[in-house]
């Protein structure tokens, strides 16, 4: 992490939730990068955080934020367990040992399970696995 002039904290954008607002936190000495888990101590409080902007990106601070928490350390898969991913519904992604990434493919439950195809052209599950993987008899 580049040097920080004494005094000023090294601020980093955070998100606790997929589309909520960016939060200033201190990065407090631990190295991070864009769309790495951390943990972040709010109001005595721990969260799970994804990370927006890391410290070198924060080009200039108009004006002077003050952070709103400190990030503790990158997130163990201890952390996403006990914490709950900010980026997932709770649909045992995390429980199955998934990538968070995954979420977003699976229903809650409850929920009834169902194929979205954005080209009005797919109608059915078929094209749209046709339309990412190719057709059985284009592998042939």
């Amino acid at each position: 992490m580049p040097d920080v002039p004494p005094g000023a904290s090294a601020l980093c954008g955070v998100r606790l939730d997929r589309n909520g607002h960016v939060l200033y936190v201190d990065a407090n000495g631990v190295d991070v990068a864009p769309d790495q888990l951390v943990v972040v101590q709010r109001a005595g409080r721990e969260a799970l955080a994804r990370v927006v902007f890391s410290p070198p990106q924060l080009v200039s601070n108009e004006p002077r934020v003050a952070p709103e928490g400190k990030i503790s350390r990158v997130a163990t898969e201890e952390d996403i367990a006990r914490l709950g991913s900010p980026h997932r519904a709770d649909n045992g992604t995390a429980g199955a040992a998934l990538p968070i990434e995954w979420t977003e493919w699976f229903v809650t439950p409850g929920e009834a399970p169902a194929v979205q195809a954005t080209p009005a052209e797919e109608a059915s599950a078929r094209a749209f696995i046709e339309r990412l993987f190719g057709s059985a008899e284009e592998s042939s």
